[in-house]
């Protein structure tokens, strides 16, 4: 299955219900969405071994923000769900930093999202 496949499918398993805090505002449905998209995108993806969680610290309007998305260890592409959120901007890439996410299974939110979408691949 293709990447963009799977993005597209992840998307699809988001809802406003999953969001916590300021991020239960949008200005993009996409918006503030970026960690569980991406990690229920890595649980799901085939070859998940070959991708590194990265995330971006930085102050926006409503202040600290963060941003989450997956880079391929060996050629450095990018897989961010979220990205659409940012339009014609670069979301913060620059910033990223290689890290883990705050559990090793899918969390509860990760988990419906995958179970929205019909479970693993």
């Amino acid at each position: 299955m293709k990447y963009t496949t799977l993005i597209k499918k992840v998307q699809r398993g988001l809802s406003p219900d999953l969001l916590k805090g300021r991020w239960k505002v949008q200005t993009h449905p996409l918006e503030g969405h970026c960690y569980i998209a991406t990690e229920a995108l890595f649980h799901i993806l085939p070859d998940k071994e070959n991708w590194k969680p990265m995330v971006a610290s930085y102050n926006d309007e409503g202040g600290k923000a963060t941003h989450w998305w997956l880079v391929n260890r060996t050629t450095g592409k990018i897989l961010d769900p979220t990205r659409e959120q940012y339009g014609d901007k670069i979301p913060p890439y620059h910033l990223g930093k290689g890290t883990g996410f705050l559990t090793k299974l899918p969390s509860k939110r990760a988990q419906i999202i995958i179970s929205n979408i019909g479970g693993y691949v």
